[in-house]
């Protein structure tokens, strides 16, 4: 079997294919945005307030990635991060010629729709089919490329804006992802193809694949835990500084407890991924996720002590960073690759309403009492009850078949028909740890290998013809 850093080498090209495109995908446009938005409320005379209307994209990005999602398991993982790949820079050169505000919100979420086909559902799908036993730390290393981009680039882009204005810092930026992206996709392998043996007996349909998502227990726990960690996310990512000010920091102590943020996002990355790779998923994911609740909690406590707000950030920080790759192993482990970018999509989408009630929930109590204290022990216990929830997941998963439609197959005969009492494929009758059903052997009867279906239940289809 491969060694562990072996696997990383031998698969370069889908990690540092993928660790390019995130690089210069949807994720890197919050730190365009910040370098971006000061210089266009000053120039083009637009209200701050009528400029906190673009996170509207957030609305959007929630109803297009479940599409996003399934077009990537459809066409494959080139040809839907090409979308984005070629939008995205349109839609800068589009934003640098606007002078009126409306225009620029709709570029915005326009923006945001098109490069949502450059994000982690997509890009993670071709390092998940290429590297196994390292998979956590692929994964990790693909998803910390925003980070770092944001790390190196975000200076170097408002030195840029600063000498050359936001109008040249938009064509800088599309530039940059035109070439960014065009060389992920040349590094990109193509998407592993299913055996002749392997591959469906008849066309998938997205009601057939959606009805079977929403039957597994995985997913129920994956979107409910992804959308009740995210809950903070939405206020403590961008207003950090000002939920630390309650607690009397001074503004250089919150700068660099924001750099300790940052580094944290970075640093967990790579801890849950190798974590991933050596322990019990559900347990890692537990435990990463549980980080931010005990950090919020802290933060929410009040108390001052210096060494204890900085171990509070950095445990936000650091559970934040995991998100990523954790949600990723976990959908491969739990569904698979042929619905892969369908369920990640599901929960991009759990992750954007999380964010979304979240805000609101911080608006309305803000209102109200004008502190982040109670929204923040709120968050925080809602933090803890989602990560908590990925303990009901299973240890040992067996995915399931998406590509065998039990309406294909013939119904079994002798005794086995008896047994199931329908003339469909038995899918519920014998565990697959107590062994595979195999009907008494007749003339004119093959066996063909176990097909795995619905989780844990195996069966065996006489030949028929039809496959």
């Amino acid at each position: 079997m491969i060694g562990y850093a072996s696997e990383l080498r031998a698969q370069w090209r889908p990690v540092l294919s993928a660790f390019i495109g995130l690089s210069v995908g949807m994720v890197i446009m919050p730190f365009v945005a910040a370098v971006m938005a000061p210089h266009l409320v000053r120039d083009l005379h637009w209200n701050k307030a009528d400029y906190a209307l673009t996170g509207l994209v957030g609305i959007g990005t929630f109803v297009v990635f479940p599409f996003v999602g399934r077009l990537g398991d459809l066409i494959g993982t080139r040809r839907t991060a090409l979308i984005g790949v070629i939008g995205q820079p349109l839609s800068f050169l589009a934003m640098s010629m606007i002078s009126s505000f409306p225009a620029f919100l709709f570029l915005f979420i326009l923006h945001g729709i098109v490069s949502a086909t450059a994000t982690p559902p997509i890009y993670c799908r071709i390092v998940v089919q290429y590297v196994k036993r390292s998979r956590g730390l692929a994964l990790a290393i693909a998803a910390s490329a925003p980070s770092i981009a944001g790390i190196v680039g975000t200076p170097l882009l408002n030195s840029y804006v600063l000498a050359h204005g936001w109008r040249s810092g938009y064509h800088l930026v599309a530039g940059v992802c035109l070439v960014g992206g065009l060389v992920a996709m040349l590094l990109m392998p193509p998407d592993i193809k299913l055996a002749p043996a392997d591959r469906p007996s008849s066309r998938r349909t997205a009601r057939r694949d959606y009805s079977r998502i929403f039957r597994m227990r995985a997913t129920w726990i994956i979107l409910g835990g992804m959308f009740l960690v995210n809950i903070p996310t939405a206020v403590l990512l961008p207003q950090l500084g000002l939920v630390l000010r309650e607690n009397n920091i001074d503004s250089h102590t919150v700068s660099l407890m924001i750099s300790t943020f940052a580094f944290g996002m970075l640093g967990g990355r790579f801890v849950s991924g190798i974590a991933l790779d050596h322990y019990s998923p559900p347990m890692v994911t537990a435990l990463g996720l549980s980080l931010s609740a005990i950090g919020i909690l802290a933060i929410a406590s009040n108390i001052d002590l210096g060494l204890f707000l900085w171990v509070a950030v950095l445990f936000v920080g650091m559970s934040f960073g995991a998100e990523t790759d954790l949600v990723a192993y976990l959908i491969v482990r739990n569904f698979g690759l042929s619905v892969y970018s369908s369920v990640f999509g599901l929960s991009s989408s759990a992750v954007a309403l999380g964010a979304g009630v979240g805000a609101v929930l911080a608006s309305s109590i803000l209102w109200d009492t004008g502190f982040y204290r109670l929204f923040l022990f709120i968050a925080g216990v809602s933090a803890a009850i989602g990560s908590l929830l990925f303990l009901l997941l299973p240890h040992n998963p067996v995915a399931p078949d998406f590509d065998l439609d039990t309406n294909d197959a013939q119904a079994p005969t002798g005794w086995l028909q008896r047994v199931s009492g329908h003339n469909a494929l038995l899918t519920h009758v014998w565990p697959a740890s107590f062994g595979s059903i195999r009907p008494p052997r007749t003339r004119g009867v093959r066996e063909y290998p176990s097909l795995r279906f619905c989780g844990a239940w195996q069966v065996r289809r006489p030949a028929t013809g039809v496959m």
